[in-house]
């Protein structure tokens, strides 16, 4: 029994652990719609958000530790990525970034132009005009002073292209990867589902036939019992007519004849007359 709470708790674990309940959570501690740090909402309230979140454990067993858990670890990813900033932040000032390169031209990285051109493209822009055609559609693209020369304009256009390609690419990929590994969890689950259902099946059958056997066992005692019965009451019969047969034999013993007439009488008269006989004899003298 030990070794399948165990194997419960791993199995669900593994569950929450790719699950759109720990995502929710984990957007919401990082929004601020659960306090990161625990203050002024229980770990029941914050429970108590999503309906996910009482799916993934209906029986409140497992959330409190899940969110203590996951709280520490965003918390220590902060605290690093607070360290990282501090560092950069340090070497930039020993080290600042040049606003020109060496062209003379504004660094494109963060730059207006970048975002203005960026908000062209999501609108498809790039796809219906040609480069020269969008790079003269603002005046931010061609300013002498902020702009940029059109030959470095329509660089930019194919390297943000190629970039969001192959966004696209990895977005694609780790989706594909993503529905890969929840199939492969599912099949897993199925798996251990119908082994479970073997498993059950089995103990099932093991049960009945542990009842067929127990059964039979119990036919054959009784049936051994009514034989015992059958010969002990035989063996009584027996007894009982060999001791009627001892008694008629005895009582046979018992009795005496008359030597006068033959018959049989226990009161005898006389040692050779019987009752019968003597009265028989005295009417007779009578008359």
């Amino acid at each position: 029994m030990a070794n399948d709470d165990y194997n419960n708790v791993d199995e669900d674990d593994d569950e929450w652990e790719h699950s759109d309940a720990k995502k929710l959570l984990k957007g919401d501690l990082l929004s601020g719609k659960i306090p990161l740090d625990g203050e002024g909402m229980t770990p029941q309230e914050a429970y108590l958000q999503r309906p996910e979140f009482i799916a993934s454990d209906p029986k409140y067993k497992r959330f409190p530790n899940r969110l203590r858990a996951l709280r520490e670890q965003l918390i220590a990813k902060n605290d690093r990525a607070d360290e990282d900033r501090e560092a950069l932040l340090h070497d930039r000032k020993l080290h600042p970034i040049p606003e020109r390169n060496h062209r003379g031209e504004l660094r494109w990285e963060g730059s207006e132009v970048q975002r203005l051109l960026r908000l062209d493209m999501d609108s498809g822009k790039h796809k219906t005009m040609k480069p020269s055609e969008l790079y003269q559609s603002r005046e931010e693209y061609n300013d002498k002073d902020k702009g940029y020369p059109l030959e470095v304009f329509r660089q930019h256009i194919h390297q943000e292209v190629r970039k969001r390609k192959f966004d696209k690419y990895l977005t694609m990929k780790r989706e594909k990867k993503d529905r890969e590994e929840k199939e492969k969890r599912e099949k897993k689950k199925e798996q251990k589902k119908k082994e479970q259902e073997n498993k059950e099946k089995k103990k099932e059958a093991e049960k009945k036939k542990m009842a067929e056997k127990q059964k039979k066992e119990r036919e054959k005692q009784e049936k051994k019992k009514k034989k015992q019965q059958e010969m002990e009451e035989k063996k009584k019969k027996k007894e009982l007519e060999k001791k009627k047969k001892k008694e008629q034999q005895k009582n046979k013993a018992n009795r005496k004849t008359c030597k006068r007439c033959g018959g049989t009488d226990h009161s005898m008269v006389t040692s050779s007359k019987c009752k019968h006989h003597h009265e028989y004899l005295e009417e007779k003298k009578k008359k």
